[in-house]
């Protein structure tokens, strides 16, 4: 029998409503004051019933798949007339999605809904403003602070001339070590790192703020590699003692001892790149830019408002890769543009997918 013989019988089919969604009863609230007003019935649902809710709202029926004339099994007595009937009512290169929901209406009470679920393997995220506030130096000097490139506090981990973060293999290019020595000389507990004579090993910055060191990882042994995320730190300048805290999540740093190599170090570092749960990983398939863009204080507002300017009148309008080119701005953002198929090679359900935990963008006055 040909394609339109057996799309021609499916007039001849009767509906079932083998699925059925129907709106929720009324509501049965106060039903004891309900009684004699209307027949003696205490179910609200009388005519003058007391507290009596509302009918439920209709029923919907949405059916997702990514391919209705694969996904949808239709009984085998009718299967063949049914896909002959939707192919000869669907146009070519269109989705087959009324025809589709017409068949449903044949098994379905309401009709259902036929929905084509599809996903970009692209996804951005943007920051909020972020404002750095005013300081004199920048009143003194508004075209060079704050700094965003400055070395004390330089944004690394990606190519400033891409965005893009940088990869060492399958995981993301380790940074500079800012302090390190031998494990004799320090005390780990399980999610604690004790650092005497701290001043001898970090920079007078990370003393005076030792919350900078937030978000970096401390290696147990630098040549292995496990890493703890920092999540705390505090400075005592009258014992010259550094306690760092790292996160429960990463698991002890005890187990990440190494005899054979007794030397501790802590790491930079200003995102956290995960995938499918995988610390500092970031497959070949995937990639991750960082994009940047600056604006000065809305110049239509009163001076002291605090609200930046449109950035396409006022500051950098253009999203930039390099965080330098915003010394002198006022107001930052940041947006982040995940590709799962960097590759171009396809993806599924099973391709691997990374993710951010945090975001640190320094700046220095």
């Amino acid at each position: 029998v040909g394609t339109a013989a057996n799309a021609a019988q499916i007039v001849n089919l009767n509906a079932a409503d083998n699925i059925q969604a129907f709106g929720g009863r009324r509501g049965w609230a106060g039903p004891s004051y309900s009684t004699n007003l209307s027949n003696g019935r205490k179910d609200g649902n009388d005519t003058f019933a007391v507290g009596r809710g509302g009918a439920g709202a209709n029923g919907v029926i949405q059916i997702h798949v990514p391919n209705p004339l694969e996904d949808i099994i239709w009984h085998t007595s009718s299967r063949a007339g049914i896909l002959d009937y939707i192919d000869v009512n669907t146009a070519v290169g269109e989705e087959p999605t009324d025809s589709v929901e017409e068949m449903l209406s044949l098994y379905t009470a309401p009709q259902a809904y036929a929905l084509i679920p599809f996903f970009s393997s692209r996804s951005m995220v943007v920051s909020e403003w972020i404002d750095t506030g005013l300081a004199e130096l920048r009143l003194a000097q508004p075209a060079s602070y704050p700094k965003y490139g400055e070395s004390l506090l330089a944004f690394n981990g990606i190519n400033p001339n891409n965005g893009n973060v940088v990869r060492q293999g399958q995981a993301v290019f380790p940074l500079t070590d800012i302090a390190t020595s031998g494990t004799g000389e320090v005390t780990f507990e399980p999610f604690s790192l004790t650092i005497p004579a701290a001043s001898t090993l970090f920079e007078s910055k990370f003393l005076r703020l030792p919350s900078l060191l937030s978000g970096y990882d401390v290696l147990p042994s630098d040549i292995s590699t496990s890493t703890f995320e920092v999540v705390g730190a505090t400075y005592n300048r009258g014992t010259d003692t550094m306690v760092l805290t790292s996160a429960v999540g990463d698991g002890p740093m005890t187990f990440a001892l190494d005899g054979g190599n007794p030397t501790w170090s802590v790491r930079e570092k200003f995102f956290r790149v995960d995938t499918i749960g995988a610390k500092n990983s970031l497959p070949s398939s995937t990639s991750i830019t960082f994009e940047f863009q600056g604006a000065d204080e809305d110049p239509s507002l009163p001076p002291g408002s605090g609200l930046p300017g449109d950035p396409l009148t006022v500051g950098t309008a253009v999203w930039h890769t390099n965080v330098d080119l915003l010394d002198g701005q006022r107001f930052i953002r940041y947006r982040v543009t995940f590709d799962a198929d960097a590759q171009a090679s396809g993806i599924d359900l099973s391709s691997p997918l990374p993710s951010i935990d945090y975001v640190k963008v320094p700046f220095t006055w």
